[in-house]
């Protein structure tokens, strides 16, 4: 299985640099090449290692489905699966209750997504974290960000909702009402602001 991973990898690489003669592509080009080869590769590796996750996740295996998002971030920092693997390294930290490791791994996905779908959720779970310390400062600030995330025209409508499926396979949901916003993972509640 190795062998057959070994050239399928670096097969292209070979037959470049011993093909081709050294003179028709200048070191320029071949390192060009092999670096584009090397992306895609690294590409397909990262993608594999995205689904593996998420099977074990959809097995309840989550110690083994954390770990190989957390092996996917250090390893493919650049990957596409980047923004998920990060939201459920954080979901995981917060769910075995390391708060220090999940605030940190919302805050680096807030900054790297700040336009993430997630990112309502991503807050939710600060605004708890910050609760449980008593961080009044900080809960006040992020109520005040979850508030302005969403502008909501509630016209004809009693909510709004937002909705997020994590990489764990958890179902988040956000309902903005007239008054306050309630925030659920799966169906139990994370977290309501009144407003």
């Amino acid at each position: 299985m190795r062998e057959k991973t070994f050239f399928k990898k670096f097969l292209p690489i070979i037959i470049l640099f011993v093909v081709t003669p050294a003179n028709v592509y200048s070191q320029e080009d071949q390192e060009l090449y092999y670096h584009a080869v090397q992306r895609k590769v690294d590409s397909q590796e990262a993608q594999q290692l995205y689904y593996q996750a998420v099977q074990f996740a959809r097995e309840k295996e989550v110690d083994i489905a954390f770990s190989y998002f957390d092996l996917l971030l250090n390893c493919f920092p650049n990957s596409k699966f980047r923004e998920e693997s990060l939201f459920a390294v954080g979901e995981y930290y917060f769910s075995i209750s390391a708060y220090t490791e999940a605030r940190e791994s919302f805050e680096r996905f807030i900054k790297e997504y700040s336009h993430s779908p997630a990112k309502i959720f991503a807050l939710s779970y600060l605004l708890k974290i910050s609760q449980q310390r008593n961080d009044y400062i900080k809960v006040k600030e992020l109520e005040k960000q979850i508030i302005k995330f969403q502008q909501t025209s509630l016209v004809f409508r009693e909510f709004k909702k937002l909705q997020y499926l994590s990489p764990f396979l958890k179902q988040y949901r956000a309902l903005y009402f007239i008054d306050h916003i309630e925030v659920y993972v799966d169906k139990d509640l994370l977290v309501k602001i009144n407003f």
